[in-house]
């Protein structure tokens, strides 16, 4: 397994972001407001259909397939084929990109699956994923808020590692609003 990097030591829920926008190009949106009107949540979820292995920390049993549903910066929603308890702590294995360590704040029957809301309290990236160099069209996006929360913290855990992209992210913003700015390095 490679070493992993914990997206800025930062809890997701307190990490200062920017507002999150809809975006045009990427095909992320909130869910619709008559979506919303059944939530409490005072965050954005943005749709997501992301395979991951989910384990039950504590629990025997081992790993079980799922799907990532939907994500906000301090939760989501999985869909697993097995109910799994109200507090139950959870390691969420996007492979290859991240774990995902969480508490299971319900479980609802959906048909012959669950769909289960997570309370994210730690994300960690594989170095692998964390040592690539944001390219110019993701930091533009990112500057623009047209990333999902997960990739707003994938980002925010690169740039805290490394200074070139920090550098292109500067001229970025002091660039003239014609889009000319520096590109990252690649």
């Amino acid at each position: 397994m490679p070493l992993l990097r914990a997206a800025n030591g930062d809890s997701p829920a307190l990490s200062p972001t920017k507002p999150e926008k809809t975006s045009g190009d990427t095909g992320l949106k909130p869910l619709a407001d008559s979506e919303r009107q059944l939530e409490r949540r005072r965050e954005h979820r943005y749709p997501a259909c992301d395979i991951v292995e989910v384990q039950v920390i504590g629990a025997s049993g081992g790993r079980f397939g799922g799907t990532v549903l939907d994500i906000s910066r301090s939760g989501m929603k999985i869909e697993v084929g097995k109910p799994l308890s109200q507090g139950a702590h959870l390691e969420i294995v996007l492979p290859s990109r991240a774990i995902i360590l969480g508490e299971a704040r319900y479980c609802r029957a959906k048909s012959k699956l669950y769909h289960v809301g997570v309370r994210i309290e730690g994300v960690y990236f594989s170095q692998a994923v964390s040592s690539r160099h944001i390219g110019r069209g993701l930091l533009a996006r990112y500057q623009n808020d047209e990333v999902s929360p997960l990739e707003a913290m994938e980002i925010r855990n690169h740039l805290s590692a490394c200074e070139a992209c920090r550098d292109a992210l500067a001229r970025r913003d002091a660039a003239p609003a014609s889009g000319t700015g520096a590109s990252p390095a690649e």
